[in-house]
């Protein structure tokens, strides 16, 4: 398997071990701090979105796409 996700879409036995292996893996890289960073993307499209959202007005065609294992 190339992937832990192919790995667990194929042996759903492993789910529930799987995603406690990935949380352990992924918590201790989480910083609050970066949370709301402004130099990157994710923290742009989030302000744009929340202060100005009506800027988008109604042919708003956003999509957000996320992949997880909740």
């Amino acid at each position: 398997m190339e992937s832990i996700d192919a790995f667990l879409q194929y042996h759903p036995g492993f789910l529930p071990i799987g995603k406690i292996a990935i949380a352990i893996c992924l918590i201790p890289l989480e910083s609050p701090e970066r949370l709301l960073d402004t130099s990157d993307w994710y923290t742009y499209l989030y302000r744009y979105m929340g202060a100005e959202f009506d800027s988008f007005g109604s042919d708003n065609k956003l999509t957000v796409l996320t992949f997880n294992y909740d």
